[in-house]
């Protein structure tokens, strides 16, 4: 019988969210189940049948496979994977066609209206923002040049207020041992704005294919395109807001299946759905647009043309991060891009609306992940040589030591707890023989705490030292940077006027601070404030903030894309490596049903 049919276990509810997350094995929460039921005389039915998964446990290979028959379309999901063909190397170098299986986007959204939790809905596809915030927020970013030209918000039979915003993700995580698979993921651009904060919910995935598979370049570009082809004929069902009678390749549906029943029907309950931006850090988003000019290369941005390469011209060179520089000139817009790069555009080109500047860039690698972990061990570094903690001890690990304890009472006092480690040291400072650099133990959170906690501190110790020139460079360094992260942490995700100025000018000083850091420390042979192309990136920031008017913050970082991944590596972890895509998508689908239905039960009942 199915579960629906058994009647509520909160037994069987939450062994099938902890196993649908990977916290808990098939076989583990089935022993549970077998010891419930040897303990009670008439045990729940529900939890008598996950108990009978595996032939009563004898053959506990075939637990997972009875699972997930048992629980199939779990409380009405109409949700279910779609095979694509994609040539890929499998076991050797040889290229087979190999099917694939995928989440079509217009499918995830008519899914989350199915199961009729109207909560979910506004909150995690519309950001509980109300129909005239969305409508305004579509106007607005219509007046925006990089969507001025799109298909769907240029369509007059489209309804702002019944419109979602689509931002696409793609990044490698490791999901095993020494094995890395790439990730494409969507989410609503709303979501930023909404009241539930569990990532396996505000994101979708799309699909999941392992790297060993994809060895070389071509495989790479090939599998990519494929991905990004797929998703373009999904984003096209989206705006139509009418499911096909016909498939990926132009196959009829089998009939009597879910598609098939589905054809020629109003989807997502007359909502529509465009593609708003493709965001990802640095590496993910050479890999997903195959851009040529990266941030590996003397050409290091493909956003505009300065160089960092050999003979380059003072006005042109990517490490220029005066305001008059001439690269900033040079900024291209899709035109440009396409006649630039003619024979090698990004294969996302092909889904209706994408533009270059839409692929935008990442605030939470570039900054928390990047500068700010040179500005941390830099800055700190700095402080400790102007004698700030000569008190403690001429020891530096002792100075550490005193640090690290002192950071996390004044945060505790701000009310940012800290993890106890990992511990500042030398080595986590990376300040024994190179450019000082934040260890990559510490996660983005931590830093951006670290960072807010060195502001308060350059300030007092500037405001002690008046006339240290460094010193009053550094406060007001990380100052700004502070004060541009603020402004975006209590704006909405349109910002006035006043707001993108000001922090469009505060990324600018703060730029503006770091370099002539960097440059003070290089006459002094002291490696402290490398200048990286993330640098020249956030300058670029910092021109959207002001023209664009469009909250970076909220609306292309990263933080919820990069908890999902780690969601995602704890599923794959419990699953077979051969099977784990199929696997992984399956228990997505189990949180998914159960997560709904759960929000759907609580607000009939508090209704």
């Amino acid at each position: 019988m199915r579960l629906e049919e058994l009647g509520p276990s909160k037994t069987v509810e939450t062994l099938t969210d902890l196993v649908g997350r990977g916290k808990v094995s098939i076989a583990a929460a089935t022993e549970v189940c077998q010891g419930v039921v040897q303990d009670h005389n008439l045990p729940h039915r529900a939890i008598k049948c996950f108990a009978s998964l595996g032939c009563e446990g004898r053959h506990p290979q075939n637990a997972e496979r009875d699972l997930h028959r048992w629980l199939s379309h779990l409380y009405g999901c109409t949700l279910h994977t779609y095979v694509i063909r994609v040539p890929l190397q499998v076991d050797t170098s040889k290229i087979r066609e190999i099917p694939v299986r995928v989440l079509p986007p217009h499918e995830i959204l008519h899914a989350m209206f199915e199961m009729k939790s109207a909560f979910a809905v506004q909150s995690l596809l519309l950001g509980n923002l109300s129909d005239a915030s969305r409508t305004a927020f579509w106007e607005h970013v219509r007046g925006c040049q990089p969507w001025a030209d799109h298909p769907v918000l240029n369509d007059p039979s489209v309804q702002y207020n019944r419109l979602i915003g689509i931002t696409i993700h793609g990044d490698g995580a490791v999901m095993k041992r020494d094995d890395e698979s790439f990730v494409w993921s969507i989410s609503s651009c709303f979501s930023s704005e909404s009241f539930i904060k569990d990532p396996l919910l505000l994101k979708f995935p799309v699909a999941i294919i392992p790297e060993r598979h994809m060895l070389d370049k071509d495989v790479q570009q090939n599998v990519n395109r494929i991905v990004a082809e797929f998703m373009a004929w999904s984003f096209r069902i989206c705006a139509a807001g009418i499911m096909p009678s016909e498939g990926f390749y132009g196959e009829e549906f089998v009939k009597g299946s879910m598609r098939w029943k589905l054809a020629g029907k109003t989807l997502a309950g007359g909502f529509k759905a465009a593609y708003f931006a493709a965001k990802a850090d640095l590496k993910a988003r050479r890999y997903m647009h195959d851009f040529s000019r990266y941030y590996r290369c003397g050409l290091l941005c493909d956003t505009c043309l300065a160089s960092t390469s050999k003979g380059t011209h003072p006005q042109m060179h990517g490490r220029n991060f005066s305001c008059s520089a001439a690269w900033r000139m040079t900024r291209l817009n899709h035109q440009a891009y396409v006649d630039l790069e003619a024979g090698n555009l990004s294969p996302f080109i092909a889904i209706p609306g994408y533009r270059h500047e839409t692929a935008v860039y990442d605030w939470m690698h570039n900054l928390y992940l990047g500068i700010g972990r040179d500005l941390f061990s830099s800055g700190l570094k700095l402080l400790i040589q102007k004698g700030t903690w000569n008190h403690v001890s001429d020891d530096w690990d002792a100075v550490l030591a005193s640090v690290h304890k002192e950071m996390h009472v004044d945060c505790a006092k701000d009310g940012m707890y800290l993890p106890l480690k990992p511990v500042l040291t030398m080595s986590s400072l990376h300040a024994d023989d190179n450019y000082a650099e934040l260890s990559s133990r510490y996660k983005a959170s931590h830093v951006r705490m670290m960072l807010s906690w060195l502001q308060k501190k350059c300030q007092k110790v500037a405001d002690d030292k008046g006339e240290d020139v460094m010193l009053q460079i550094l406060s007001e360094c990380c100052f700004s940077l502070q004060r541009a992260t603020e402004i975006q942490s209590i704006g909405g995700i349109i910002l006035g006027k006043d707001e993108a100025a000001e922090a469009s000018k505060c990324l600018f000083v703060f730029v503006g601070c770091y370099s002539w850091l960097a440059l003070a420390c290089h006459d002094k042979k002291w490696l402290l404030f490398k200048c990286r192309p993330k640098l020249h990136y956030i300058m670029h920031t910092a021109e959207d903030l002001k023209s664009l008017r469009l909250n970076q913050l909220k609306l292309f970082s990263t933080f919820t894309e990069e908890s999902f991944l780690g969601r995602i590596k704890s599923i794959a972890q419990q699953v077979h490596g051969r099977t784990f895509a199929m696997r992984v998508f399956q228990r997505y689908l189990l949180v998914f049903a159960l997560v709904l239905h759960q929000f759907k039960e609580r607000m009939d009942v508090e209704d």
